[in-house]
């Protein structure tokens, strides 16, 4: 069953107290518990369909079972038609947190598990001096669902290498303000 008003249907969650700031929390979790719920229909639908007979029936689904269908496995208090459904009184930041959380508890801990290779991206910057940062992050299997996973860059290193607001206000500086040639200024900076 697909929920095509879902979106439509966050807007009008009885919560009448949220003022428009307020509403910026607990709605992107809700949009997303409503995509990871329609994830989660369909991928239940194809799992216990594929789960055979067995001599004391079907087995019930698992974790990994619906990983392998690239769903997740939510709990009750996770699941979007749960928090639509809350009463008026119960703070909807509150339960959408809480749902999280138990989305995130309920998934496999890589802490102890060995790295399998690194991923890294530089800055380089001017500041008075010449600063470089090298920022790396690791990058590992899980041995529960077999998927690599690696972790994640900050929002302002979206490539490889990437120059500082110092470096290219350096680079402008000599292009526009002292007009010196654009070979001469890539010389400059190598």
């Amino acid at each position: 069953m697909k929920k095509n008003s879902g979106i439509q249907q966050i807007t009008c969650l009885p919560t009448p107290s949220l003022t428009a700031t307020e509403y910026k929390d607990p709605v992107p979790g809700l949009i997303l518990l409503l995509y990871a719920q329609n994830r989660h229909e369909e991928a239940k639908v194809a799992i216990e369909a594929s789960i055979p007979e067995g001599p004391r029936g079907k087995r019930a689904a698992t974790q990994a079972d619906f990983l392998a269908a690239s769903a997740m496995m939510l709990p009750q208090k996770s699941q979007y038609d749960y928090l639509a459904n809350l009463p008026e009184e119960d703070d909807i930041s509150e339960a959408v947190s809480e749902a999280m959380l138990l989305i995130a508890t309920n998934s496999q801990d890589l802490r102890g598990v060995p790295c399998i290779d690194h991923k890294r991206r530089t800055k380089i910057d001017i500041v008075f001096e010449n600063v470089i940062d090298h920022v790396d992050a690791e990058i590992k299997h899980c041995p529960t669902c077999d998927a690599t996973v690696k972790g994640v860059f900050p929002s302002d290193m979206r490539g490889s290498l990437q120059y500082g607001d110092g470096l290219e206000a350096f680079v402008i500086n000599f292009l526009i303000g002292q007009m010196v040639a654009l070979n001469r200024v890539q010389k400059l900076v190598k």
